[in-house]
């Protein structure tokens, strides 16, 4: 989604203003951080789903928040739809487990647990058993071939 100068993770040059991972702020985990250039890059994501809504077409979004900004920006640009916030659940060890698998960088579940434990949600999936329909087809039957990821999830 960004190009690797703006981000990736690696200290490119111009990752202070895009997205970098933080590695001192929490303890045996990383998160990942971003900069005005990547604060634009998710304003306007959010702003191109808002714009698909607004056509008519129905829509999943699968998010690992960043912060609470995040969460807030979503809010900000869904606010006119009828949106749902699903809480998506794991115990931790879950979690890494599959950031191992998978081959992310390790410690970003950790590091991004607090912010993905929102208070308000209008669905909690918990996933340690991992069945995507189910997770969909609670907020709409007609999604039994969607399937949804960790993190939390925005349908409308």
């Amino acid at each position: 989604m960004v190009s690797r100068q703006w981000g990736g993770g690696l200290g490119s040059p111009l990752s202070a203003q895009g997205f970098r991972y933080d590695r001192e702020t929490v303890p045996q985990a990383q998160v990942i951080c971003y900069g005005p250039v990547g604060r634009r890059v998710l304003d306007g994501m959010q702003r191109a789903v808002a714009a698909f809504a607004q056509a008519g077409n129905h829509l999943i979004v699968d998010e690992m928040l960043l912060d609470e900004r995040v969460l807030a920006g979503w809010v900000k640009h869904l606010k006119r739809f009828q949106a749902y916030l699903i809480k998506v659940t794991a115990t931790l060890q879950v979690l890494e487990q599959r950031e191992q698998q998978r081959g992310n960088a390790r410690g970003l579940a950790r590091g991004h647990l607090q912010a993905n434990d929102v208070r308000y949600f209008d669905f909690l999936s918990e996933r340690s058993i991992f069945i995507a329909r189910d997770t969909c087809n609670m907020c709409h039957p007609s999604c039994e071939s969607m399937s949804c990821g960790m993190g939390l999830s925005v349908f409308f």
